[in-house]
């Protein structure tokens, strides 16, 4: 762990000196910036976007980079999360999850195939995940990029206290909120559709259908 932590060190001190060896830097750590975008936003242009908008700022910025035993990625995260609090600020929505041109189950399956299987919630097909996608979305926003990131991310506690700046108790207090909220919207989600589809038969029965 230490010499992998060594050598990115030098390359970023390389990359504060020659832009060109940021090049390394971007293509170690895109496919999961742009992944993490992707999940928090379900469009794909958009995550493109945004991830290219993180990677600009991360060069620009990179000077202000310190090493303080804590992983680039994790500095890389903070930028993405930053990025996309602003967009949907600037929207005045509060990251809304699904859009009708938003992007499909398989599209986000196409960025990690082993995404569906390694969810540490049981999801049977892509209308569970689209009900879970949508449940995440009426999470507060601090709530929504801890779940991404453990669930989606797979990142430990400890590295998503990097990310975030918080302590690892305060991580763990979130995203036990966090979960006990989805399974409560979740129960509450099947509660309603059991009373729709009993009120509709009902019906029928009462019109004699």
């Amino acid at each position: 762990m230490d010499d992998i932590f060594n050598n990115e060190k030098e390359l970023i001190k390389k990359a504060q000196k020659d832009p060109e060896a940021f090049g390394i830097l971007y293509d170690t750590h895109y496919q999961k910036i742009f992944r993490f975008i992707l999940y928090r936003t379900a469009n794909i242009d958009i995550a493109k976007d945004l991830t290219s908008e993180t990677f600009f700022q991360a060069l620009k910025n990179l000077w202000r980079f310190r090493f303080l035993k804590r992983p680039f990625s994790a500095w890389l995260y903070k930028i993405a999360i930053t990025q996309i609090a602003m967009y949907f600020r600037e929207r005045k929505k509060y990251l809304p999850l699904l859009y009708d041109e938003g992007v499909d189950i398989n599209d986000i399956a196409r960025v990690n195939k082993d995404f569906m299987k390694d969810m540490h919630m049981e999801m049977d097909n892509a209308r569970e995940y689209k009900h879970l996608r949508s449940n995440i979305y009426k999470l507060k926003e601090k709530e929504q990029n801890i779940i991404a990131l453990r669930y989606f991310e797979e990142k430990s506690i400890k590295e998503i206290s990097e990310i975030l700046r918080m302590k690892i108790n305060t991580v763990k207090s979130h995203l036990h909120r966090a979960l006990i909220h989805l399974r409560v919207l979740y129960e509450n989600e099947k509660f309603s559709y059991a009373y729709e589809n009993t009120s509709k038969k009902q019906f029928k029965e009462f019109r004699g259908v």
